[in-house]
């Protein structure tokens, strides 16, 4: 192997006098390459250096195929390390460690396959390999954990260990701390302008100094990516977090997937199932807000606001279980974060979506100020307790674009449709779980009421062109359906926080309908 290493120059030269590229682009790339081994925090420079002392890495012009051949190099390694640990199996061993080397060939069997999908998962998104690159290292740890809790010290296999654990760390580096390199590759092809880029920057800026979030630093490294660098207003920006959140989603549903398949306590598997519950729903609800913050940001903002509850049915199921893996730890706190990422977006810079639709002139500021004065003189007028919420149901563009209050009847159904639908939906998944008869005759109860008030939500609107008196008396017998569930599941004594706030939303949507209708 010492022979390989020391002639690698030859096969430089080779590479040179072939023209496969020029003395130029060799110094320029081993400038790059010094850049990134003084950059990356890992604490073998020279060790960063021999990496990509290859000819492979010295044709590298840019930090993705250096990526590329780290990973190779993880790929082999896992693979000789699996090899010699079906070896050490078929060998005739003490249970302990049998047992230590069966962890191994886990953990291998794993590397090979996390180290080989990072360089084409890169070319996707930056974040989503860099997430699943740190998987790696855990892995790592519980082979070398197994092999000294039995003793077994097999230097192949703590070299192999050493080696994984570096090509891991190297990866990680790289795809944190080198996103803004991939932005620079960006300019020179022209995708986008420098220009534009500086506007984009001005917007995330604007956008981490604004949202109500404690960590502006992680919100600036959510949108370091060039496809978040490309965006050019708060909908894309959106789009990018919530991305994010499916990826995270699906990474952590696949974890405890693996993790139910492994014999463990009762408690244990039942919180694995709440959590395999929890991250079936988020995977589809990540998934919904950016389409359906094109057509509604109340109900964008509605559905993320959602998903924090579910994480914290996971966490807490977890923790009272005694069960701490790293992984679904750092999947619950990711969640959480694109979560209220997504919820502040989506609430506090509709402004910016109003700054847009100027911009286009859809409407003017003029328009817009009288259409403000209509909001204000609605919820002043409208009998319900809470002023405030009902300004904010009317903070979308499309109600800041509404020129009279029938429009804004209809808005206001939608979001009572949309949040019935949710309800009903809701309804349905739990009636397919066994429970006791009160339960399955509180659940039928609501189930009833969510299929009219759905329904009823639908024909307010319409009806109201034609008869105001008719869809005030039809909007107010949605409140009694609702009453109807709140107590069937109070009697029953079934105390589920989804139902209750689909319960009160309902309430409130119904209430603003009628309010709205009574004096037209």
């Amino acid at each position: 192997m010492a022979s390989q290493a020391h002639f690698i120059p030859v096969f430089t030269t080779l590479f040179l006098s072939l023209n496969i590229f020029s003395p130029r682009l060799a110094f320029a790339n081993q400038q790059l390459i010094d850049k990134v081994c003084d950059d990356v925090a890992i604490e073998d420079h020279e060790a960063c250096l021999k990496t990509f002392s290859t000819p492979q890495a010295l044709a590298a012009n840019n930090v993705n195929q250096l990526v590329g051949i780290a990973m190779n190099e993880g790929v082999t390694v896992s693979q000789n390390t699996f090899n010699l640990v079906e070896e050490l199996i078929k060998k005739p061993n003490a249970p302990v460690i049998r047992d230590a080397l069966k962890t191994c060939e886990k953990t291998y069997s794993y590397l090979k396959d996390e180290f080989n999908l990072i360089t084409p998962e890169l070319a996707e998104d930056a974040m989503s390999a860099n997430y699943d690159v740190a998987l790696i290292n855990p892995e790592v740890e519980n082979c070398a954990n197994a092999l000294e809790a039995a003793k077994f010290a097999v230097p192949q296999l703590v070299e192999g260990n050493r080696a994984a654990d570096y090509y891991a760390n190297l990866g990680y580096e790289l795809t944190a701390h080198f996103i803004p390199v991939f932005t620079t590759l960006f300019l020179s092809l022209n995708i986008f302008s420098p220009r534009l880029a500086s506007a984009n920057q001005q917007l995330i800026d604007k956008v981490c100094d604004g949202v109500a979030i404690e960590d502006r630093e992680a919100c600036l490294k959510t949108f370091s990516t060039p496809q978040a660098l490309a965006a050019n207003n708060v909908n894309q920006l959106v789009g990018v977090a919530m991305n994010e959140g499916v990826t995270v989603s699906q990474n952590t549903f696949n974890v405890v997937e693996e993790l139910i398949k492994k014999p463990n306590a009762p408690v244990i598997r039942d919180a694995l199932k709440t959590c395999e519950k929890t991250y079936s729903y988020l995977k589809d609800e990540f998934n919904l807000i950016t389409p359906e913050l094109a057509e509604d940001a109340m109900s964008a903002n509605y559905d993320v606001a959602l998903i924090n509850p579910e994480v914290e049915n996971c966490a807490n199921a977890l923790e009272a279980a005694k069960f701490a893996v790293p992984q679904l730890v750092e999947g619950n706190r990711a969640a959480d974060y694109y979560a209220n990422l997504g919820y502040e977006l989506t609430a506090h810079f509709i402004p910016v979506f109003t700054i847009i639709f100027l911009s286009l002139n859809i409407l003017s500021p003029r328009i817009v100020f009288a259409n403000q004065h209509l909001i204000d003189k609605a919820c002043r007028d409208v009998a319900v307790d809470d002023n405030a919420a009902c300004l904010k149901a009317f903070s979308t563009p499309q109600a800041i674009a509404a020129n009279n209050v029938n429009r804004l009847v209809e808005i206001a159904m939608d979001v009572g449709i949309t949040s019935s639908k949710k309800t009903l939906k809701l309804i349905e998944e739990k009636k397919k779980k066994p429970s006791s008869p009160a339960v399955s005759k509180a659940l039928k109860t609501c189930e009833e009421a969510y299929l009219y008030v759905t329904d009823e939500f639908k024909v307010i609107a319409p009806e109201l062109k034609e008869d105001a008196m008719s869809a005030n008396y039809d909007v107010a017998l949605i409140n009694p359906e609702i009453e109807n569930c709140v107590n069937a599941l109070e009697a029953a004594k079934v105390t589920d926080p989804e139902l209750t706030e689909g319960n009160r939303v309902a309430d409130y949507y119904a209430t603003l309908g009628y309010e709205l209708t009574v004096n037209m």
